[in-house]
């Protein structure tokens, strides 16, 4: 392997020590390795140096590492990446997934972990930790799962779950349908029992994913 550039950002000073230590230990010479602390330092020195790996935190002050990422990618550079994250969270994921960052690693692999990713990435091939790879299988599976109840549902149900997902009161989904007030609370119960859910944002999820109806709200 050829001697490499690498960039390394994390706010933590015993993050990039424990990285830094790392590299040079498994790496049969020694790679050249650059620091930053934020986001701002990471396209800063994106800007002056051409570095074969960056190795960022996705949470970082000032910038974080979603942040520099797209600033990066809008200046026209690209440079593989392994984001770091500390929690296992979908929509963080997915968020990663967003900026084309090839590796998403938890900070707790191990060495072999490590150097697999950084093998794979500087390949240009994407390289999820175990943790990683199950959270996006569990999701998959979780929606295809949703996907299956909504098409169980008939056309009326599907009709009425588009107008709660457009935010429709019962009273304006009776008067569209022709229908009475209580009927249409009949139906919303039936709608979470179907579907699996305890509430109204329940039901906004599933049309969202699997109807596309309106617009999910944030929580």
């Amino acid at each position: 392997m050829k001697a490499l550039k690498i960039l390394i950002a994390d706010d933590h000073m015993i993050v990039r020590n424990g990285l830094k230590a790392l590299l040079k230990d498994q790496f049969n010479f020694c790679p050249t390795i650059l620091e930053a602390t934020n986001g701002a330092q990471v396209v800063s020195l994106v800007a002056k140096n051409k570095f074969d790996l960056v190795i960022l935190d996705a949470t970082m002050p000032k910038v974080d590492g979603f942040g520099a990422l797209e600033l990066i990618q809008k200046n026209g550079k690209v440079i593989p990446t392994i984001t770091l994250i500390d929690t296992y969270d979908y929509f963080l994921v997915k968020k990663i997934l967003g900026t084309k960052s090839l590796g998403i690693l938890s900070k707790n692999v191990e060495a072999d972990e490590l150097m697999m990713a950084i093998r794979n990435v500087l390949d240009n091939k994407k390289f999820y930790c175990n943790e990683v790879s199950q959270l996006l299988i569990n999701e998959s599976q979780r929606k295809s799962q949703n996907f299956e109840l909504f098409e169980s549902l008939t056309k009326r149900e599907k009709e009425i779950l588009e107008m709660v997902a457009k935010e429709y009161t019962n009273d304006e989904i009776g008067s569209r349908l022709s229908i009475s007030k209580r009927t249409v609370e009949g139906h919303r119960k039936n709608l979470k029992s179907k579907l699996r859910v305890k509430s109204t944002i329940g039901l906004f999820k599933i049309a969202f994913e699997c109807g596309q109806f309106g617009r999910m709200p944030i929580n």
